[in-house]
């Protein structure tokens, strides 16, 4: 068997070989769903990444300047401290959405 395990506060996970006395919590990891195949597992997380994808505009208003990311729950910590001095500033389902935000943050400068 093969576990999903997953630390949702940090967007990270792996997959690991599973036998009888395997401890379904890891640190801050834990088991979410074991499979029979360790692909099956890796095709359950290509998946669950690509119905949790968005994106998402990110804006440092001190050096005035931005950019667009496409991120999902596996992510790592975007909606934190991922990118350092740029704030989320917006999550979008379409590139061009994102976009069209980015460009409104870069024209309200006064």
């Amino acid at each position: 068997m093969f576990g999903i395990f997953i630390n949702r506060a940090a967007g990270d996970y792996y997959i690991q070989e599973m036998h009888s006395d395997t401890p379904l919590q890891d640190g801050y990891y834990h088991c979410v769903e074991s499979f029979p195949t360790e692909q099956e597992a890796k095709d359950c997380i290509a998946q669950y990444r690509e119905q949790t994808a968005i994106y998402c505009v990110f804006f440092n208003r001190p050096a005035w300047e931005g950019f667009v990311s496409q991120e999902d729950n596996f992510s790592g910590n975007w909606r934190g401290s991922k990118y350092n001095y740029y704030n989320l500033c917006g999550e979008y389902k379409t590139e061009e959405e994102a976009k069209s935000r980015l460009t409104e943050l870069y024209s309200s400068k006064k």
